[in-house]
């Protein structure tokens, strides 16, 4: 029922553009946020990989959220290692891993740095009180910005007795064109405006009118007809 509702949104809501002095033209009401968790057991959505490109022309964007990277990757059930859902994904949040391959899919997403390494080197008898010779020199050396233990180490949240989240754990938030972002998560109940967004209730209805209910003399009539 999902893979339908997907199929149908894309379908209906991105299926034509308007164009004004050249430029995309929004004919639409409201924008719309899809946020689609566990996302990878609905399988292997082609619809979803084609559309990532040029939904958000039509005011719609996507959260995917999945457990690793062997999860999209997976050539039975996700979308294989020629997967573009991360090409298109211009800002990817990344929480600590549990798999060893995500890690290192992170740590390579981070980047590289460079560190000052200093060498002491000595010489002389060792038995005598006094070195002979002292050298110390100092090299520039790369390293990953995130190496795979960090990785595997940055602290998760933290709960009580009752699973309850007291405190944020680490994150990665990564954004096309710039550098990456090492933070905190956001928690929603601590922040007033999420709050405020959370408790908005579900519209009781449509801000679409429904058609008009057919009569019973013309529906009679009509199935008279076509008997």
């Amino acid at each position: 029922l999902v893979r339908v509702l997907i199929n149908m949104i894309v379908r209906l809501l991105a299926d034509k553009m308007d164009f004004e002095g050249g430029r995309p033209k929004a004919h639409y009401k409201h924008r719309l946020l899809g946020m689609l968790d566990e996302f990878p057991s609905l399988g292997k959505l082609e619809i979803l990989q084609e559309s990532l490109a040029f939904v958000a022309g039509y005011g719609i964007k996507l959260y995917l959220i999945c457990q690793d990277i062997n999860q999209l990757k997976s050539r039975e059930t996700g979308y294989g290692p020629d997967e573009t859902i991360t090409s298109n994904c211009h800002v990817q949040n990344a929480y600590p891993p549990n798999r060893i391959e995500t890690a290192e899919h992170l740590s390579k997403l981070t980047g590289q740095t460079t560190v000052v390494k200093e060498q002491i080197t000595t010489s002389g008898k060792r038995a005598s009180m006094l070195l002979g010779q002292v050298s110390r020199t100092t090299q520039e050396v790369q390293r990953p910005l995130l190496t795979v233990d960090e990785c595997l180490r940055m602290p998760g949240p933290k709960k009580n007795a009752g699973g309850d989240i007291e405190r944020a754990g680490d994150m990665v938030i990564y954004v096309a064109g710039y550098p990456a972002i090492y933070g905190k998560q956001p928690l929603y109940f601590q922040d007033a405006t999420f709050q405020a967004r959370a408790a908005v209730p579900a519209p009781k209805i449509s801000d679409r009118m429904a058609a008009p209910p057919v009569a019973a003399s013309k529906l009679d009539a009509r199935e008279k007809v076509t008997i």
